[in-house]
């Protein structure tokens, strides 16, 4: 009833902002000395890879909604001097070009692409919030080269039920009617916790600000229509699953349904941590997936 309560409550909210419309023009950002590009079939995509000789191990990290590069920054600070890391720019966000439509397995077939150019032939892969879907369709695909899998404040199918569908689909709505004010006015004071700062919150406004609008909304419709439930069963490898009773975008049954269904899983449940958990808390994040991994 409370989750209920909490939709309504929500999508009125967002019916008051869907009057304004700041779309702009956009351009990615400039190339940093970190940024790398690959020219895969979906386009040109950006990447990060951070890499040291004495690091055998390396993470391939699928941040969530409204990401990029640069919100990965303070995680990447924290495990970087364990791992290897590589970061894909989805097209439209940050470093990468926009491109037509966002194919969850497409992307993935360039990621994994840009894996073996790279001579990286095993992963530990992270999914965080909506981009737990696209670890789940990188396992599905290339399950050979995956040691194991990480999956942070996220879902195997985020419209479960009628409520949920609601919910989703009133952000989505919001989103096309004003993406900067949406995400910036509602959606990050709704699912920031008391780790978050006032400082954070500016960066994390930046941070929005550097995505084209149309390429996160595209990105939002096909990842929370995608249903990966029927191949949850079948993963054979270790899996984190990571949730939180303060995380008002994924609570914590639905990590807990595809708990049920994982044959091996180690399940991690925070009290006063909110879905922003990799931005608010990097320092214990990395802890936790050092942990796992090691």
């Amino acid at each position: 009833m409370s989750f209920k309560i909490n939709i309504i409550t929500i999508n009125v909210i967002l019916l008051f902002f869907m009057s304004l419309n700041i779309y702009s023009e956009w351009k990615p950002l400039k190339g940093e000395p970190f940024i790398h590009y690959y020219s895969g079939t979906t386009g040109k995509l950006a990447f990060r890879h951070v890499e040291r000789p004495e690091n055998t191990k390396t993470i391939l990290f699928f941040y969530g909604f409204s990401g990029n590069i640069i919100m990965m920054t303070r995680l990447i600070a924290n495990l970087q001097n364990e791992y290897n890391i590589i970061v894909v720019d989805y097209p439209g966000h940050g470093y990468s070009p926009q491109s037509d439509g966002f194919d969850i397995s497409a992307f993935n077939r360039d990621v994994h692409s840009l894996l073996e150019q790279k001579g990286i032939h095993s992963v530990y892969v992270a999914g965080y919030s909506l981009g737990g879907i696209v670890a789940l369709d990188y396992y599905q695909s290339y399950s050979e080269s995956v040691k194991k899998i990480m999956l942070l404040h996220t879902s195997a199918y985020f419209k479960s039920s009628p409520a949920r569908t609601l919910y989703f689909e009133g952000i989505g709505n919001a989103l096309r009617n004003n993406f900067i004010g949406t995400i910036n006015d509602i959606a990050i004071p709704i699912l920031k916790d008391r780790y978050f700062t006032r400082e954070l919150l500016k960066t994390s406004k930046k941070v929005t600000a550097l995505n084209n609008g149309e390429s996160v909304i595209n990105y939002f419709d096909v990842i929370s229509n995608s249903n990966y439930n029927s191949m949850v069963d079948s993963i054979k490898c270790p899996v984190l699953v990571v949730c939180s009773t303060k995380d008002f975008l994924v609570p914590v049954k639905e990590s807990l349904q595809m708990v049920k269904m994982i044959k091996d899983c180690r399940v991690m449940v925070f009290r006063n941590t909110g879905h922003l958990s990799i931005v608010s808390r990097p320092i214990f994040m990395a802890a936790l997936l050092t942990d796992f991994i090691q």
